[in-house]
């Protein structure tokens, strides 16, 4: 199935910049305990977890393992959100991983995620 960016999947303006700006966490939890991922909960990292990914790094590193010669933003996404998808995370949250994760490595590695090469879809109407 492929990924398909659903605008409700968007992180807000001020929760996006907050995480993409953010440290990398070798941790799914920040220093205050709350989750270093937004909307991603205990059985959310339960699940990460019983698929050998212990933390944001290793989650990071899983996407960048999707990065082919010749690939583009569509298939990396649609390759990570399969994953999610195989390892049984919510069909509610995959949208919203794969986007927050993408936005974020691209702050890192520019070019990672181009919006125009992605689906998206407007849920509302």
């Amino acid at each position: 199935m492929p990924f398909v960016l659903k605008k409700t999947a968007k992180l807000s303006a001020d929760v996006e910049e907050m995480f993409v700006k953010s440290a990398w966490e070798n941790s799914f939890l920040t220093d205050s305990g709350e989750s270093a991922i937004p909307n991603v909960g205990e059985k959310t990292i339960e699940k990460l977890e019983k698929a050998g990914i212990r933390n944001q790094l290793q989650l990071v590193g899983k996407f960048l393992m999707f990065m082919e010669t010749g690939s583009n933003t569509q298939a990396r996404c649609d390759k990570f959100a399969a994953f999610l998808n195989d390892i049984g995370v919510h069909a509610s949250l995959q949208s919203v991983i794969t986007y927050a994760m993408a936005k974020k490595i691209d702050n890192t590695f520019p070019g990672f995620f181009i919006s125009s090469e992605v689906v998206e879809v407007d849920e509302s109407n």
